[in-house]
């Protein structure tokens, strides 16, 4: 399951399980001892973000985490923020809260290499577990369209 591991090197003797996304799960243990966890709902896709920040080479402040030029804002629908304006060819994150500064804000990323940015599909995202980035094809305005629920972020070339 995304946002979790096995190991020992979370302190103590034995071993342990890391769950590093807080949510409602199900565990299933069958008799030969195989565990399998699967995620049902999690909190942070429940989360409610004031604005979402456009981070990376492609954003139109690169890697400073300074958002006045790439904020996106909340819609009416739960879950949705819309950000529209110029973004640079290369690669792309997105930051779940501006107010830090300090690198701890929740990222969205890629969940794999080389997903480009095709203008209207929806690609998935998940909560950083890499630094993968969606690639931007070509530089241009965009509309960015992120979706907490779905975890989906499309981005729409003018």
């Amino acid at each position: 399951a995304e946002g979790l591991s096995f190991g020992s090197n979370l302190g103590g003797d034995d071993w342990k399980w890391n769950i590093r996304n807080s949510g409602e799960y199900t565990v299933e243990i069958d008799a030969y001892g195989k565990v399998k966890f699967t995620i049902n709902s999690l909190d942070i896709h429940q989360e409610s973000y004031p604005s979402l920040g456009l981070i990376g080479n492609a954003a139109p402040n690169g890697w400073d985490q300074s958002y006045a030029n790439s904020t996106l804002i909340p819609t009416e629908e739960t879950g949705i923020y819309t950000w529209t304006g110029t973004l640079k060819a290369d690669g792309l994150h997105i930051m779940c809260d501006v107010t830090k500064t300090d690198w701890s804000s929740p990222r969205l990323t890629a969940p794999y290499d080389g997903i480009v940015a095709e203008s209207g599909k929806a690609l998935p995202m998940v909560w950083k577990q890499n630094d993968k980035n969606w690639n931007i094809p070509e530089e241009g305005e965009y509309t960015v369209t992120v979706n907490l629920i779905d975890m989906t972020v499309t981005f729409t070339k003018k």
